[in-house]
């Protein structure tokens, strides 16, 4: 159970909390969560199953270098995922990573969501990580030591950036967050878009292509959908 004073112990000992949230995504989202909404998170058996999914991704176990999650709305999935976003900065500083999802408003509130949370004083004790005061915008924000954090909403620019590292390990990744709009389902053009983003944009911008991860989390809407 996390509380007040297991925070303090953590802040206490950075670098014990460091090895500690790094080796583990669940107690991350567990301190973060307290740490910034001072509440826990609740975790359900289909929470700890994605993270296990995640965590195999991060440290070199999955089979294979991308990761697709069905999973209905309002069940956590985008909490789950902005975590994932910012833990990837404790893992690797350098990370890149890019975050797109069909609401505008989405796509500014994550960003701004897990820059709150890699700018903290925790975080910053933890990781030894500064954000580039240069480059602290809304849609796109970067780390001294590297990495950077690009947010569009679907059919937006990605040019000049790019997700993941040119690495062996893992450095970031693309998150595709609910593609499409539920109200467009029946619009055909509309699906058919959300696909040839995925395959002419957000694949071309993998750092590496062996290593790179895409992670598409989302409710299925169509046969014909991103997922089918």
């Amino acid at each position: 159970m996390m509380n007040e004073e297991v925070i303090n112990k953590f802040m206490e000992q950075p670098v014990l909390a460091h090895q500690i949230l790094g080796s583990s995504f669940e107690q991350f989202i567990r301190f973060f969560h307290w740490y910034m909404y001072h509440n826990e998170f609740i975790f359900k058996p289909f929470h700890l199953l994605i993270i296990h999914k995640l965590e195999d991704i991060v440290f070199g176990r999955n089979k294979k270098r991308n990761l697709l999650i069905n999973i209905a709305p309002r069940f956590g999935k985008s909490s789950i995922m902005k975590y994932f976003c910012a833990w990837s900065y404790l893992i690797n500083p350098q990370s890149n990573c890019i975050y797109t999802s069909y609401s505008d408003d989405l796509v500014s509130n994550f960003s701004k969501d897990i820059r709150e949370i890699v700018e903290s004083p925790a975080f910053k004790a933890f990781s030894g990580i500064k954000l580039n005061k240069a480059k602290t915008g809304a849609d796109y924000w970067a780390t001294e030591q590297g990495g950077g954090f690009r947010a569009a909403p679907l059919g937006g620019s990605l040019t000049g950036f790019g997700y993941g590292i040119s690495g062996d390990v893992y450095g970031g990744c693309c998150l595709v967050d609910d593609p499409l709009k539920a109200s467009n389902v029946k619009s055909q053009a509309e699906m058919q878009n959300t696909i040839d983003y995925y395959l002419n944009t957000l694949k071309s911008r993998a750092n590496n292509q062996s290593r790179s991860p895409m992670i598409c989390i989302m409710q299925r809407l169509a046969i014909e959908d991103l997922s089918g």
